[in-house]
């Protein structure tokens, strides 16, 4: 395959036509843009002693939908995959300590999990991404949380160890708003499994993008489950619509 090597340092990956690149055991960093640009790959197999993954290094690698990154990568730098608009999935390893900014900016990422011990993030991780769900297993104080989120939809963030669940929402109406309606009419139904003060939260932050017909509608969904708070939560939500669209 079409690699130069410095030392254990992978420093290009000359595009071959390969669907499948399987980087050689001896090497410990991907260099700066290693795989800028590739377009034929769709499937990348790291070696088990990686350690680093420098800037870029998988930027617009446009075909890629498949990468493994061992237990032995210690720091992902920014921009690693930025717009892999075919990436819609990943696996951060347990040894991950710190994470660049941007690093899956134009992605299409949907779904991921971080380590523990992961507590140093860089911003805008996730700017202009599909992502709807990621699940954190080491507490994050939410004004990080809120910088990871740029120009994302909707994201529900999962705190497992800490067994709370809560909706965080990012607002851009003027780029996104139907898409948003759609995708948040989705969620009430899953939302009415969360804790009473999430479920709260999330409906304050939301319930402005539907219509009262479909609040009416979940509503009588809350009362069919016996969920008298929640109810109450969308009553209220629902008086609140009203008396907007009569500018009370």
């Amino acid at each position: 395959m079409g690699f130069r090597i410095s030392g254990r340092k992978l420093v290009k990956y000359r595009d071959n036509g390969e669907e499948k690149v399987i980087v050689p055991q001896n090497i410990t960093e991907i260099g700066l843009l290693a795989f800028l640009d590739t377009k034929a790959v769709k499937e990348i197999v790291l070696p088990s002693g990686l350690e680093k993954i420098g800037a870029g290094a998988f930027f617009r690698c446009s075909g890629l939908e498949k990468i493994n990154i061992p237990d032995s990568v210690r720091e992902i730098e920014q921009n690693v995959f930025m717009s892999c608009v075919k990436l819609e999935k990943i696996n951060l390893p347990s040894g991950l300590r710190k994470i660049g900014g941007k690093v899956f900016a134009k992605s299409g990422l949907k779904e991921i999990e971080f380590p523990q011990g992961l507590l140093n993030i860089g911003e805008n991780i996730f700017e202009d991404t599909p992502l709807r769900k990621i699940t954190l297993n080491s507490y994050i104080p939410d004004g990080l949380i809120s910088r990871m989120f740029s120009d994302c939809r909707m994201v529900i963030v999962d705190y497992m160890n800490l067994e709370r669940k809560y909706i965080y929402t990012v607002k851009n109406e003027a780029t996104y708003e139907e898409n948003l309606k759609t995708y948040i009419t989705e969620m009430y139904k899953q939302a009415l499994e969360f804790e009473a003060g999430d479920f709260k939260r999330f409906v304050e932050d939301t319930y402005k993008y539907l219509t009262s017909e479909k609040l009416l509608e979940l509503i009588e969904h809350a009362r069919l489950l016996q969920k008298s708070e929640y109810q109450m939560i969308l009553m209220d939500c629902h008086t609140k619509n009203f008396n907007n669209s009569l500018n009370l």
